[in-house]
């Protein structure tokens, strides 16, 4: 899918549309309490004529979905007259479809109304819905493929059942989307007296915008797994940023995202994330994996030969050489100078070995090997290993003698 316009109000205003409107006493505002997913949504009340906020999506598209989550909170009017809801235009005042609600003997319909070229229209079939109760309507047009070709479609979909399809529509010149607007109008030509809506959640998209409505966050308590069990946060699909409450440190953050739809129902095959957070506050970098299996041996005046194994399975940081620490017979590894290097060689499981200096004779050294990334950034074990020098020469022999074996 792309989309080619999408708005959830997370913004808490219009920013997102190019124009809005209220005339005649109505009033048109993002809202809070207006959300039907995430923290805002858009609050229309056409108590005298239209509220509308519109958007130039661009290029005249002719094959396109419309999606937009309502709730109906006021309609007033005579039996069999209507107000609007929202519209699709190719040039305005030229419209494509509209998408209304009816008053009906009984209740209210949802009904879709595609333009043909010629200047007229059908209302297509609706469908009963309610006050106070939150809807997915979603709206698909073909344009047809050429003048007199009679081939364009239109679809109407309310939580996810498909309404109505109406085939046959001439509509090459009035059907190409280019401005999508939500457009709350009580229509008082139809006796319609005023009508209230909330709307959230708009998108136009090339292909069907599947419901996805946003994610739900949660964390762990800095030690452990995630806790699915507590809700940390909860953030709509147009607005994909989260910022946790202060987190304490030293301790590892583990993060997961749910997505969950319009009804609420949460998928959970989840996004994780872990984030370290030093003493200091900061966050960890990125490391490589620690090197394994750091032994010495003693080598030739006075040297010690290092050896390690690297396993690269799952780093965080492809490592691409090793630093080589010691003591200077200090008795702490000193990690700001290294004594030497040694580069990484291609493989998952890589063994090395470094030779020292010249020691000093008798004393006690501790070594440590580190694997680095190509910044530089290192793994943080502490492993290190004690050796004590010895530079002098054997022993000479004091005799030798011989005998014949036979």
């Amino acid at each position: 899918m792309a989309t080619i316009f999408g708005d959830g109000f997370e913004s808490g205003d219009f920013s997102a549309w190019d124009n809005v409107e209220a005339h005649g006493g109505s009033s048109f505002s993002v809202e809070s309490s207006a959300a039907l997913h995430g923290e805002y949504g858009a609050l229309g009340d056409s108590t005298g004529d239209i509220c509308l906020a519109s958007k130039n999506v661009g290029d005249d598209f002719t094959e396109y979905w419309v999606r937009f989550n309502t709730k109906l909170l006021i309609v007033t009017g005579e039996t069999d007259h209507f107000g609007h809801l929202f519209y699709v235009f190719n040039n305005i005042p030229t419209a494509a479809f509209q998408i209304s609600v009816w008053v009906v003997a009984g209740g209210l319909e949802l009904r879709m109304r595609p333009y043909r070229d010629g200047g007229g229209h059908v209302w297509m079939t609706g469908t009963p819905v309610e006050l106070d109760r939150s809807y997915a309507v979603e709206a698909y047009v073909k344009v047809e493929s050429s003048p007199t070709a009679n081939d364009g479609v239109a679809k109407l979909y309310v939580d996810g059942d498909l309404i109505d399809t109406q085939t046959g529509i001439d509509n090459n010149s009035r059907g190409p989307l280019r401005h999508a607007q939500i457009y709350i109008q009580r229509v008082s030509a139809s006796s319609l007296t005023r009508i209230k809506a909330q709307v959230d959640d708009v998108a136009v998209a090339d292909q069907r915008v599947y419901p996805l409505r946003g994610c739900r966050l949660y964390h762990n308590s800095g030690i452990g797994p995630i806790d699915y069990a507590t809700v940390r946060g909860v953030k709509s699909e147009y607005d994909p940023t989260w910022t946790s409450d202060a987190m304490s440190y030293p301790k590892t953050w583990r993060f997961g995202a749910r997505a969950y739809n319009e009804y609420g129902e949460e998928n959970n095959v989840n996004v994780t994330e872990g984030v370290d957070l030093l003493e200091s506050g900061e966050e960890s970098p990125a490391r490589p994996n620690r090197p394994a299996g750091l032994r010495a041996a003693p080598a030739a005046d006075g040297k010690v030969e290092l050896t390690f194994s690297y396993n690269a399975t799952n780093e965080e940081a492809e490592c691409t050489h090793f630093h080589v620490y010691y003591d200077a017979g200090s008795g702490e590894v000193d990690y700001t100078n290294p004594i030497g290097s040694v580069n990484r060689d291609e493989g998952p499981f890589t063994y090395y070995s470094f030779l020292s200096g010249a020691l000093t004779d008798g004393q006690t050294y501790l070594f440590a090997v580190r694997a680095a990334a190509a910044e530089d950034v290192e793994d943080d074990g502490i492993e290190c290993v004690e050796v004590t020098a010895d530079a002098q020469a054997p022993t000479q022999p004091e005799s030798l003698s011989g005998q014949v074996v036979r």
